[in-house]
């Protein structure tokens, strides 16, 4: 493994930040929101520059879901009273899935999720929210998606530019009876107000493994998927936009060929990491040689791609890795499972150097880690723990 921890820091070390001489994450101890419901969704989590913490979930109230953001502005020591982001008419479609969240640079906070729609039972739209003034209250949210017709919209993931561009992907059904689950994204050049018209990727997509999208140097655009092929052969692909997600993508390009066989959608997605100068990281998880595991594979030029499996404890089942960069180093966040315990593990590499740790640090069930960077090197992990009588969103601050 030593081997390949040197080629991804020759992958990542043009990756350089302020922070970039920084020594390993040293996280403080977890904190956490205990929920009024049981049924919550996984989080989603951002922090700011200045340290503020962001929260963002589904959760089940009767015969409602509702999605709901909590700030704290003392690294996570106390929360504000959570806001209610949605109205009533475009309330999340189900609390299975996290909603997406990212961050502008002025206090601007984006929440997009799935909404019932109208027309059929399996019609929903893709919503899209903005606050200006750090989450205090939201604007009503508005659709992404513009299919004339009912269709579903959904699994989808943010990405902000340093111009203030904010680029969406996302499953999308609209030509599902004819070319299966699209793989489309679309962009806003005024904070959210509206959006441009959608591009269709790529086509026979995974109908319930999140998208990821990554923006790299000259404002390319990548976007990483679940492609179904022929045999029922599940495999990660990525696109390539160099205009701005305007018209057409390159690829689809296999990430890691798994050759996973699956009659159904895992529903796993996958993280993935543009460098600045071309260079790409995505994790995910898959089950290959019938053995299940998270993977890594990184590449610089979006052709070939070198893949690594994360290594596990033996007794464990590896799930749902997130990744994310903070300068040259690499950081993992992914749950190890075993019939009486999930925990949630962190590792962070640094050239031929790693540590790991486990952030949980009781025996509830600690699912789904999210992981976000701030500029100033601050490292949020965020995490779902169902106890006995209520579920928890948890997180953990690394310096």
């Amino acid at each position: 493994m030593k081997a390949l921890f040197s080629i991804f820091a020759v992958l990542f070390l043009l990756v350089v930040l302020p922070f970039d001489s920084w020594g390993a994450v040293a996280f403080g101890p977890p904190g956490g929101i205990e929920h009024r419901s049981k049924s919550v969704s996984p989080p989603a989590a951002a922090m700011d520059d200045e340290g503020r913490v962001y929260l963002a979930w589904f959760e089940e109230e009767k015969d409602v879901n509702s999605l709901y953001l909590a700030v704290s502005n003392n690294n996570g020591k106390t929360f504000s009273q959570e806001v209610r982001v949605n109205g009533t008419d475009d309330a999340p479609a189900s609390v299975n899935d996290a909603p997406a969240l990212s961050l502008g640079s002025k206090g601007e906070v984006y929440l997009l999720w799935s909404a019932k729609g109208s027309g059929n039972d399996f019609a929903s739209d893709l919503r899209f929210a903005r606050s200006d003034d750090s989450g205090k209250s939201f604007s009503p949210s508005v659709v992404v998606n513009d299919n004339a017709n009912p269709a579903s919209a959904g699994f989808a993931s943010i990405a902000v530019g340093a111009d203030g561009a904010i680029y969406i992907s996302w499953l999308d059904g609209r030509e599902r009876q004819t070319r299966g689950t699209g793989t489309y994204v679309a962009y806003s050049k005024d904070s959210g107000r509206s959006f441009g018209k959608n591009v269709a990727v790529d086509f026979d997509s995974c109908p319930c493994c999140r998208t990821s999208i990554a923006i790299g140097k000259d404002n390319s655009l990548y976007v990483v998927w679940r492609k179904v092929y022929p045999g029922n052969i599940r495999e990660m692909v990525i696109s390539k936009s160099t205009d701005e997600a305007k018209s057409e993508f390159t690829g689809p390009v296999i990430v890691g060929k798994d050759n996973w066989e699956i009659s159904g959608c895992p529903h796993r997605g996958s993280s993935v990491i543009a460098g600045d100068n071309g260079e790409v990281l995505v994790s995910w998880y898959a089950e290959v040689d019938g053995e299940p595991g998270v993977f890594l594979a990184a590449s610089k030029d979006e052709k070939t791609f070198l893949k690594e499996r994360i290594e596990s404890k033996r007794s464990a089942f590896p799930d749902n890795v997130a990744a994310a960069a903070r300068g040259s180093e690499l950081l993992l966040a992914w749950q190890e499972i075993t019939p009486v315990l999930s925990n949630v593990v962190f590792e962070s590499r640094k050239g031929a150097d790693m540590t790991r740790v486990q952030l949980n640090t009781d025996v509830r069930k600690a699912t789904n880690p999210v992981i976000s960077v701030n500029r100033k090197g601050d490292v949020l992990v965020a995490w779902q723990k169902m106890d006995m009588r209520a579920a928890k969103t948890m997180f953990a601050i690394g310096r």
